[in-house]
């Protein structure tokens, strides 16, 4: 028919090889908590399939001090390793658990093994640092806050404002430093104006006791019991995630953290002079948003606000936030493991990273 092309398709092959991610927790629940995160796992995923290759994803945890291993397709496991596994991916995701342990095990295995540094400061011991091994490291450290800063110079914004609930951890202390160095290199020193909390108040502990100190949840759960046992089964099945897990692990805890960080939001709203915040995350981001938003305090226009990680609902309120180019760090992680045996591979100290991009929005404007 005139007009029309025809479209090649290509027949998709059974994979008869696997990349082995292996990462901290309980996967079948704990993989949906961080939405940085579940991105990672779908671009790994899908640069895998591109390649005719299966990810196979198995979380590792402790359990009365004993090692245990799930596979998030079959449940309870072993990590063994065989011919069809390539390669290891191996997210470092908290400094509370020592990964030397499970990283020993691997290297054992001699096959390449790509470490994703997702908390910062993070080293790796020197009898792990072997040719097969390397360190990739992903929105930790000083750039993407050293880009905001010059983006934002380049708007016109010479006194800004970084605020920060997580400022005991590395990647909020380094995108703060790097800020500050924008700044200075632009002559504008102590034109970042800190607003933070310094102790660790980890969203799934204090922010948790918030929740519990100022509602009864204990009163929603009774309720949800007493109201399932009335309900047909297909849809309890459906509704359980949400009032176990959902509501009060995510929804309840990201409003304890905006209700802590209107504090925060109250003395940098104070000074008059700062013309643009900048926010650790896109959760405080989005607190940001909304503190705003009641204080009828234009966004983009008396006042600019940029996060980090660009989450889906950052684009729903219209919020810029810094995209960590997830897809092209999956890819060089990736492109590591597929090809180590056809490259002479040296251990290197320094992580590998990718450059990230600035999403902007309305919700940044210049002055």
């Amino acid at each position: 028919m005139s007009g029309t092309h025809a479209v090649e398709r290509t027949i998709k092959k059974a994979s008869t090889t696997r990349v082995a991610m292996v990462t901290w927790g309980n996967i079948r629940e704990e993989l949906k908590l961080e939405t940085l995160n579940e991105e990672l796992l779908r671009h790994f995923e899908s640069e895998c399939s591109h390649a005719n290759t299966r990810l196979d994803i198995y979380g590792y945890y402790f359990k009365f001090d004993k090692l245990e291993w799930e596979n998030l397709a079959v449940g309870a496991c072993e990590l063994e390793d065989s011919e069809d596994i390539l390669g290891y991916v191996f997210p470092v995701v908290t400094p509370e658990v020592n990964p030397e342990v499970i990283l020993k095990k691997l290297v054992n295995f001699n096959k390449p093994i790509a470490i994703l540094d997702l908390i910062g400061g993070w080293l790796l011991p020197p009898e792990l640092q072997k040719p097969n091994v390397r360190v990739f490291s992903m929105a930790v450290s000083t750039h993407p806050g050293k880009q905001v800063g010059e983006f934002l110079l380049d708007l016109g914004h010479t006194e800004i404002a970084y605020i920060s609930p997580f400022h005991h951890a590395a990647w909020s202390r380094n995108r703060f430093e790097g800020l500050n160095e924008a700044y200075a290199q632009a002559g504008h020193e102590g034109a970042v104006k800190t607003f933070t909390f310094d102790k660790p108040p980890i969203i799934h502990s204090v922010y948790h006791d918030d929740v519990h100190a100022s509602c009864d949840i204990g009163a929603l759960t009774r309720f949800y019991s007493s109201w399932k046992r009335k309900i047909p089964q297909f849809i309890k099945k459906e509704l359980d995630p949400y009032f176990e897990f959902h509501i009060p692990e995510r929804v309840l805890t990201k409003a304890a953290l905006g209700n802590r960080l209107a504090t925060l939001f109250v003395q940098a709203l104070s000074n008059k002079d700062i013309t643009a915040w900048v926010l650790a995350n896109d959760d405080a981001a989005l607190a940001a948003h909304s503190f705003l938003m009641e204080k009828k305090v234009g966004i983009g226009k008396q006042l600019s606000i940029i996060g980090f990680d660009d989450m889906y609902d950052t684009l729903r309120k219209s919020v810029t936030s810094f995209n960590f180019n997830v897809r092209a760090m999956a890819s060089i992680m990736l492109e590591f493991i597929f090809h180590y045996n056809e490259s002479d591979y040296q251990f290197k100290m320094t992580p590998v990273e990718v450059d990230g991009l600035i999403i902007e929005r309305s919700s940044t404007c210049r002055i």
